[in-house]
């Protein structure tokens, strides 16, 4: 297996508004079966991009935004907390996330 990561370098590439477009929120929502939840994870955040997304559809009273990259995790305290807080940066693992088990639906 190739293991690829993303090259913070690219930031603007993750923030790229057509990226909606391709994949919307709303799909991938009514493809696990979710509407709304009380608490959302998002594995490989990157920017937040999408946890932006998933917080104003799903409307999540938490949404962990979760990435391997101390990079990515400060840009999103940086460029999102200020005005997402409900949005929360997790630095994982390759293998392991650091929230308690069951917390989120999906």
């Amino acid at each position: 297996m190739i293991d690829k990561k993303f090259d913070p370098k690219k930031l603007k590439k993750l923030n790229n508004p057509q990226r909606l477009k391709d994949v919307p929120v709303e799909h991938i929502l009514k493809k696990i079966g979710l509407e709304q939840s009380d608490v959302f994870v998002e594995i490989g955040a990157g920017t937040a991009f999408f946890s932006i997304a998933f917080l104003q559809q799903a409307k999540p009273s938490i949404l962990y935004a979760c990435d391997i990259s101390e990079t990515m995790l400060g840009w999103i305290k940086e460029n999102v907390i200020p005005d997402y807080p409900l949005i929360h940066p997790v630095q994982n693992q390759e293998t392991s996330v650091p929230l308690g088990d069951e917390i989120a639906n999906y």
